[in-house]
């Protein structure tokens, strides 16, 4: 019975839309091509148009030629592969052969009737292109481009056993419609592959950047121990120079050592902090957490620093609550380094005024302010201030120190199921916050 135009249209246009839902929905290379080439025959094979073997064959412009990349697996394949013992796989054609054969990219522009394998099939020879031919009952092969954005990709071969005059208008229609879907399917499976072959490439790169940092802090832990215990003789001996044991020297001589003995007391600090960030980063620094009196931590600070602040007539004051904290879970060593780092910082920056610690009570936390009076912070320097290495830049050509002390407390509050902040303005001095949990979380 013969099938209306109107029933062939409906037919057509749901081939259509189903092979357009499985292809679409693969992203994998390999999978997409056998999908296509599986899927297009099934529905040539419901639509009863003696269509027998379907084969997809992709431009590969690095090697310089087209070769076949998928093919249907049908009976008709296995008895051409038989014929020709080659896999159609194998069977490519060079983009340098001549003009006339139907697979160049200028004649790739339009859908072409082929009768005979051997015009196609040139890499084998046309005795055997026309065994398998006869052999998988194949008549015509219709060859439909598949173009993308003005650009050849590959060709469709729709290999029918009927002669080419059989081949109907609307038959080259649905085939080109199937041309159309499979182009977009395989630019997005192409991409798909880009990026995925650019993920392992990260992946991989990752991996070294990793083994790079770990050699990196192997090299920072050696060198800062290698470093720590000739630095800890010289502030040894420049004391002792100092206090008077190796006889009277000079004022002069005095200013000089005494020069020396803070620059290698700033390097034994830079040190100490390089190996704590070491010791961190790679999970290898531990601390001691014990119920504390934040108050008694905060004050021997103060009373260390005191002297200090009186040298450049600095007023240093520690406003303590009417009423007693409750005990935090901390390590008091590792928190005394980072009030002992922002009183001190505040202290070298602050050239009059005061510099005032305080607290409250917030949501379950803790806070304690340092406010001082000093230039303040630029907002520009404010969001980078406890990354590693970075310093404030400063108008009146105070060394900002090593860039570590900021960074080192930020990670050491972290620890604690913290966080330190910053409130400054250029002119108005600057307060940090540190906000500590009543309960660590």
């Amino acid at each position: 019975m013969t099938t209306s135009p109107v029933a062939q249209s409906r037919n057509t246009l749901e081939a259509l839309q189903r092979l357009e839902k499985i292809v679409l929905d693969t992203l994998d290379f390999r999978q997409l091509v056998q999908k296509i080439c599986d899927s297009i025959l099934n529905e040539l094979y419901f639509l009863d148009l003696s269509y027998r073997l379907v084969m997809l064959a992709l431009v590969n412009e690095k090697e310089g030629k087209i070769e076949i990349v998928a093919n249907s697996q049908t009976p008709e394949a296995q008895k051409a592969i038989d014929q020709t013992k080659i896999p159609l796989s194998r069977l490519e054609v060079s983009l340098g052969d001549t003009e006339n054969s139907p697979l160049s990219l200028t004649r790739l522009q339009s859908t072409q009737k082929i009768s005979d394998w051997s015009k196609i099939f040139t890499s084998i020879s046309p005795s055997s292109a026309t065994a398998a031919q006869q052999a998988s009952g194949i008549q015509t092969t219709l060859l439909v481009p598949i173009s993308a954005k003005g650009k050849t990709l590959g060709v469709l071969m729709f290999a029918v056993a009927k002669g080419q005059e059989l081949i109907t208008a609307e038959e080259e229609e649905l085939m080109e419609g199937f041309s159309d879907i499979v182009a977009i399917a395989v630019e997005n499976a192409r991409l798909y592959s880009s990026l995925d072959s650019a993920r392992g490439e990260l992946a991989v790169a990752n991996d070294k950047l990793k083994e790079l940092d770990r050699l990196k802090d192997e090299f920072v832990s050696t060198a800062a121990h290698a470093l720590r215990s000739p630095m800890t003789a010289i502030k040894g001996y420049l004391s002792m120079v100092l206090e008077g044991n190796a006889g009277q020297i000079t004022p002069q001589a005095i200013g000089f050592l005494q020069g020396a003995y803070e620059g290698n007391d700033r390097l034994i600090r830079l040190v100490n902090h390089m190996l704590d960030i070491s010791r961190i980063e790679s999970g290898r620094l531990i601390f001691n957490i014990v119920p504390v009196s934040l108050e008694d931590i905060i004050q021997s600070e103060v009373d260390s620093l005191k002297i200090l602040a009186s040298q450049k007539q600095l007023k240093l004051e520690y406003l303590k609550p009417p009423s007693p904290l409750p005990q935090l879970q901390i390590d008091p060593d590792r928190l005394r380094e980072v009030i002992n780092n922002l009183v001190g910082n505040a202290i070298k920056f602050t050239d009059q005024g005061s510099i005032v610690l305080s607290h409250e009570e917030k949501d379950g936390l803790i806070l304690t302010h340092v406010t001082d009076t000093g230039p303040g912070i630029s907002s520009y320097d404010l969001p980078n201030l406890f990354q590693k290495f970075t310093q404030a830049r400063l108008k009146h050509g105070k060394s900002g120190g090593s860039g570590l002390g900021l960074y080192l407390s930020k990670i050491i509050i972290h620890e604690f199921g913290g966080d330190i902040m910053v409130k400054s303005e250029l002119g108005k001095g600057s307060t940090f916050t540190i906000s500590l949990p009543l309960r660590k979380s």
